[in-house]
C-alpha cells in the first residue's frame, strides 16, 4: 500500500526539466483528481441520500429550529410627515426600516384610516412600548435616558416617569389588559430581576423583588403580579400573585402540564417573553419545542384555573403570539420580520403589507421585535 501510493506520487510529479512534459504531466494529474472528485461526490451523495431517506423507527423528526432576526433588508419607503404633538388616535403598530434611498426609517401606522407618520424627529427611540389598545406610547423621547408617555389621544406633550426608571436600567416587560400598569423589567444578577409597576393614571410607581427562583410573567388589572417559577415547566407547577405595594403573596391556580406536553416540550416564560392576559380573563401560556420555538398556546380561565383552549401556532415562518389585542392575538415573526394577527382556527396569520421592516412594535408587546 505504501508503495502503491509513493508510485502514484511520483508520477503527479511533473518533470520540470523539460516545459512540455511538465505542462502534461500537470494537466494529466488534474483530469486524475477531478474524476476521482466527481466519483466520491457522487457516491457521497448517494450515501446521504440513502441515509436521508432511508424508514426509520421511533418518533419523527424535531421541528425545525427557531429562526434568529432576519439579515437587514434596505426598503424603498417614502418621506413621512412627522408625527403631529395634536391628537391622532390609536396606533396599529409601529415599524423600522432600512432604507436604499432617504425616508423615514422608524414609522407609526395609525388605527384609523391606516394613516403614517414618522418618528424619526424624535430621536432614537431606544425600547420604546405600545399600550394594548395602542393610545399610549411609552419611550425615552428626549434622548436623556429618562422614559416619558404619549398620549396619542391628547395633544398634550410626553409625560415623564420618575428619573429613576432610566433607559439603561429597566426597560418595558408588560401591560395590564386594562392599559392601567405597565411593568418594567431589570436584570440584578444572580438570575434575580427586579420589577417597576407603573400607574399610567398618576404615574406613580412601586418597585418590587421577587422571592428567588420565581419571575413576575404578567400584571393583572388589580395591579398584582403574576409569579412563575423561572425554569421550563413540564409537570405541575403553582403560580401565584404577589402585590409590589406590601409583597404579599397567595396563590392563584396549579398549572398541571403533564397530561398536555408530549416530551421534548415545555411550557416557557420569562421577563423578555411574558404571558399573555386577555381582557376577558383569559390568562395563556406559549408551549415550546426545545428550540424554544412556539407551537401551542395554552388558555386558562384566571378565575377557575380551568384549561379553556388549545390554539396552535403556525410554527414554519417562526410565528410567536405576543399580547391579546381587540381584533384577536398579536403575532411576531423574526425571519422574515413580520407582524400579524392569529386566525381563529390557528392555522394562518393575517399580516399587513409593510415594506420589509427590520424591527416590528405592536399594541400590548413588550417593545421591538
Amino acid at each position: 500500500m505504501v508503495r502503491e501510493l509513493l508510485d502514484d506520487l511520483a508520477r503527479d510529479v511533473p518533470d520540470y526539466s523539460n516545459p512540455d512534459r511538465a505542462l502534461a504531466a500537470a494537466r494529466a494529474s488534474r483530469r486524475r483528481r477531478t474524476g476521482g472528485g466527481a466519483a466520491l461526490v457522487a457516491t457521497a451523495l448517494a450515501l446521504a441520500a440513502a441515509v436521508t431517506w432511508a424508514p426509520v423507527g421511533g418518533p419523527g423528526p424535531d421541528w425545525p429550529p427557531f429562526p434568529g432576526r432576519s439579515e437587514p433588508v434596505l426598503a424603498s419607503a417614502p418621506m413621512l410627515a412627522d408625527l403631529p404633538t395634536a391628537a391622532v388616535g390609536p396606533a396599529r403598530l409601529a415599524y423600522r426600516l432600512n432604507c436604499r434611498t432617504p425616508c423615514s426609517r422608524m414609522v407609526l401606522q395609525m388605527e384609523w384610516g391606516g394613516l403614517e407618520y414618522s418618528l424619526d424627529h424624535l430621536g432614537d427611540l431606544g425600547v420604546p412600548s405600545l399600550s394594548p389598545n395602542g393610545e399610549l406610547l411609552v419611550a425615552p423621547f428626549s434622548g436623556d435616558g429618562g422614559y416619558k408617555v404619549r398620549d396619542l389621544r391628547s395633544d398634550e406633550p410626553p409625560t415623564p416617569f420618575e428619573p429613576r426608571l432610566g433607559a439603561g436600567l429597566w426597560s418595558p416587560m408588560t401591560w395590564s389588559p386594562d392599559n392601567r400598569w405597565l411593568v418594567m423589567w431589570g436584570p440584578r444578577g444572580n438570575g434575580r430581576s427586579e420589577y417597576a409597576r407603573v400607574d399610567l393614571r398618576d404615574l406613580t410607581i412601586v418597585t418590587y423583588q421577587p422571592p428567588a427562583d420565581l419571575y413576575a410573567c404578567a400584571v393583572l388589572p388589580s395591579g398584582e403580579l403574576l409569579l412563575a417559577p423561572s425554569t421550563a415547566w413540564t409537570e405541575q407547577q403553582p403560580l401565584q400573585l404577589a402585590d409590589p405595594a406590601t409583597g404579599d403573596v397567595r396563590p392563584l391556580l396549579t398549572v398541571d402540564s403533564r397530561a398536555m406536553l408530549q416530551p421534548g416540550l415545555s411550557i416557557q416564560h420569562d421577563p423578555t417573553s411574558p404571558a399573555l392576559l386577555s381582557t376577558d380573563g383569559m390568562l395563556g401560556l406559549i408551549v415550546r419545542n426545545a428550540d424554544r420555538r412556539a407551537l401551542a398556546l395554552l388558555e386558562f380561565n384566571l378565575a377557575s384555573g380551568a384549561l379553556i383552549d388549545a390554539k396552535s401556532i403556525p410554527y414554519e415562518m417562526g410565528w410567536e403570539p405576543v399580547a391579546y389585542g381587540g381584533t384577536g392575538l398579536h403575532m411576531v415573526t423574526r425571519k422574515p420580520v413580520r407582524a400579524g394577527v392569529l386566525a381563529p382556527d390557528g392555522h394562518s396569520v393575517t399580516t399587513p403589507e409593510l415594506p420589509a421592516p427590520t424591527q416590528v412594535l405592536v399594541p400590548g408587546g413588550r417593545t421591538w421585535y
